[in-house]
């Protein structure tokens, strides 16, 4: 079986999890004047700005986590400051992040782990990963017919693949570029 298709470490596989959410994290900034009006009189207003974990996928898996759910989160995590600041906050809340590990597939037979694909294009932006992972998985197993395998293999190319384009729908993964690396990764 291909190395893609291989389950993540044990002792992953064998926590109890009751929500996977897949998205993108990242910081909300909010900014908040001093006072209820703006004052035009002067040439500025100080402000108090609060930076928090935010984005939905940031936002939800804490939420999940705040109400006792055991999660998992499937995105990309920065390897800066603020990544560093997320996954230190994500740790408080005890969820597994799982982006760079790869993904979790539930179904009847239980939940199995799938090391993340590796493409020698660069991540350069991570919105739109999780759409397309679930856009690249759905239909090839549900429109084309593939295995729940070879599905989450052909979502995860296409996952990867967004990642290395700049926050845009424009020029997602085509059917061919979708099923040329397939082929490299299925054989």
């Amino acid at each position: 079986m291909p190395a893609a298709f291989s389950y993540l470490e044990e002792s992953l596989a064998e926590r109890r999890i009751d929500v996977v959410v897949v998205g993108n994290v990242g910081f909300d900034t909010n900014i908040y004047l001093s006072s209820d009006t703006v004052d035009f009189t002067v040439e500025t207003n100080f402000s108090k700005n609060l930076d928090t974990i935010g984005q939905a996928g940031g936002f939800s898996s804490r939420g999940f986590a705040q109400l006792g759910k055991k999660t998992a989160f499937i995105g990309y995590i920065g390897d800066d400051h603020n990544g560093r600041l997320i996954r230190q906050e994500f740790e408080i809340d005890d969820i597994d992040g799982m982006g760079a590990q790869g993904c979790a597939l539930g179904s009847g037979d239980g939940i199995r782990y799938f090391k993340a694909v590796d493409m020698e294009r660069p991540v350069v932006d991570t919105n739109g990963a999780g759409d397309s992972l679930a856009i690249g998985f759905l239909s090839s197993h549900i429109l084309d017919g593939y295995s729940l395998e070879e599905a989450i293999l052909r979502g995860q190319i296409a996952a990867r693949y967004t990642c290395s384009l700049k926050a845009s729908s424009s020029n997602l993964i085509t059917i061919e570029k979708l099923n040329n690396y397939f082929q490299d990764y299925h054989h």
